[in-house]
Formats: structure tokens, sequence, C-alpha cells
């Protein structure tokens, strides 16, 4: 059964391209363009999901309250935060919740479906 991602990017042309390579890469995505979509997506498909894979800073929400609130739904899901800041930058204490990656942005396609594997136990 393949693994499901729900990637959560609000620029287009950003998500587009991470799903098309992570669905080549085997697994299957859920896109979502903003946070209520990924929560609403998140309650209909709260068994499915293997990996929250989003952006930090976006309309209307921030990354970090989005995925608490989708952890509320499923509890164990792994997630991986996309930022263009620093990681310290942002965070209080410069530490990101051990169940949370991070991916500094710009990064290349090699390194999204690296950290992707790596953090679903495919490396």
């Amino acid at each position: 059964m393949k693994q499901t991602i729900l990637v959560v990017e609000d620029e287009e042309m950003v998500r587009k391209l991470m799903c098309e390579v992570l669905e080549l890469e085997g697994y299957r995505v859920l896109p979502c363009s903003d946070p209520a979509e990924a929560i609403q997506e998140s309650r209909q498909r709260c068994g499915e999901i293997d990996l929250l894979l989003t952006d930090v800073v976006m309309p209307g929400m921030n990354g970090w309250d989005m995925a608490k609130r989708i952890r509320e739904i499923i509890p164990d899901l792994r997630v991986v935060f996309m930022s263009g800041y620093t990681e310290h930058t942002l965070t209080s204490n410069g530490e990101i919740d051990p169940q949370c990656e991070y991916l500094q942005k710009p990064f290349s396609l090699a390194a999204l479906t690296r950290k992707v594997a790596r953090v679903l136990g495919r490396e």
C-alpha cells in the first residue's frame, strides 16, 4: 500500500511541483492550498495520512498551529516543516518537536525526496 502525504503549500507552482515529484517516487499525495483545506482533508482521511509536509508561513494560520490541530485528529502523524526562515527563528527555543523535521527553503527536489524517504522509513 502506498504511503500518503498531505502537502500544504500556498504557492501553487511549488505545490504542484512537489506533488508531481512525490507521486513519481511512489507516494499518494493529497495537495492542499491552505490550512483550512488541510484540516478538513485530515478529518476525512485520518486513517490514511502518513506524513504532513507543510510550509510554515501561510495566510490564515501558520503551519505550526495547523499541525497541532491535525495532530489532535492524527496523534502519531509525522511532520516535515518547510520554510525560508531558519529553524531557530521559527521556534521559541530553537528546537522542533522530536516528531517533526525541518526542510530549509529553497531546497532541491532531491533533498525533498531524501527527507521524505528518511522520515517515512524508506531510506
